[in-house]
């Protein structure tokens, strides 16, 4: 079951991922804007369970090595002390081919993001372009 609340959709996750949930951006909003329609919104799905939910923030941070967020929802509230950025083949391939379905099926979202024309492109082509890595200078 998918959950909309203009800003947001959260998504199952396939049972494949380490992930219980995933939120997708609509808008170029970032979704701890909105932690407590988020957090109503996991208790519908989870209730008292507790559940792993991935962010990500595409359309508010583009392609960018703070794209993908994790966090722990503790049958409660969602525990931003445990808010961590997804590190490089932390999951990265599932993650960004169920990115890359999700905003190719709903690609009118694209158009509020930070995305360039030609990264909008190449997702609605179903091209999944990867992380981008920050380099560490010396």
């Amino acid at each position: 079951m998918d959950y909309v609340k203009g800003l947001y959709e959260i998504v199952k996750a396939p049972d494949n991922t380490v992930f219980d949930s995933i939120i997708y951006l609509t808008s170029s909003c970032k979704p701890f804007e909105s932690v407590s329609c988020i957090q109503s919104d996991l208790y519908q799905i989870y209730g008292n369970k507790p559940a792993v939910i991935l962010f990500d923030l595409l359309l508010s941070n583009g392609n960018e090595p703070d794209r993908f967020y994790k966090a722990t929802y503790d049958g409660e509230k969602l525990d931003l002390k445990t808010l961590e950025s997804i590190q490089k083949d932390e999951e990265e391939e599932s993650i960004l081919s169920l990115s890359s379905v999700f905003y190719r099926m709903n690609f009118h979202y694209l158009d509020a993001s930070a995305l360039t024309f030609k990264q909008r492109k190449m997702i609605l082509k179903g091209i999944v372009f990867p992380f981008k890595h920050k380099r560490v200078s010396k």
